[in-house]
């Protein structure tokens, strides 16, 4: 049986979550605890969570788990091009949360969003210019159907802008990101088994 590691929040481990479910792929989702981890950690390849135990399998680090998710449902595109596309979306997703991480380094949550506040509108402008580059934006960042770059910015958007709890960041969203946020839903609404998981998972705070 398919099962994925990781402790009980969504951190790095969700965007797979969003990718098993879409997929309608069967799995544990064992939430350990640091104490667990502690004892374990070395028999886990690079001490590293999320790993996930599938077709007789275990995998490592969390963007390779979901590029493997993504290959196997036919959400990965072959063509060179597309695959530079898809990474470098995935890469820009990257910087903005290890800026964000950064930023809130010693800072308490009025400063961090203050922060976000000033620099997301200008990164949800480049997105979005990538959104419009394909289709006018209305449809996903590469070809006609979802690939691992809608995945990665789905969980993003959703989680810090729009689940439930986070108003205060869904105003900006709607203010400066309507095509992110249409993005997001469409990627929801292709996948009724994650929009079902998404309406009924426990809230966690991260």
């Amino acid at each position: 049986m398919t099962t994925l590691h990781y402790f009980d929040f969504y951190g790095r481990a969700e965007v797979i979550r969003f990718a098993l479910h879409a997929f309608n792929e069967p799995f544990i989702d064992h939430c350990i605890t640091p104490e667990e981890f502690l004892k374990t950690k070395r028999k886990n390849e690079f001490g590293l969570l999320p790993c996930l135990e599938i077709d007789g399998m275990v995998l490592v680090q969390s963007k390779s788990i979901l590029r493997y998710l993504c290959q196997k449902h036919n959400a990965y595109p072959l063509e060179m091009y597309r695959i530079y596309q898809t990474e470098s979306i995935i890469d820009a997703f990257g910087d903005i949360k290890d800026a964000i991480a950064k930023e809130r380094m010693g800072k308490n949550e009025e400063e961090s969003l203050r922060w976000i506040n000033e620099n997301m509108p200008r990164w949800f402008g480049i997105l979005e210019k990538r959104l419009v580059e394909n289709d006018n934006g209305g449809s996903f960042y590469v070809g006609d159907t979802p690939t691992m770059s809608d995945f990665v910015s789905a969980n993003f958007i959703y989680d810090f802008f729009m689940r439930p709890g986070k108003e205060d960041q869904r105003s900006l969203l709607e203010t400066h990101g309507q095509l992110l946020k249409a993005h997001t839903e469409r990627l929801i609404d292709f996948y009724p088994s994650l929009k079902a998981y998404l309406a009924s998972r426990q809230q966690k705070e991260f």
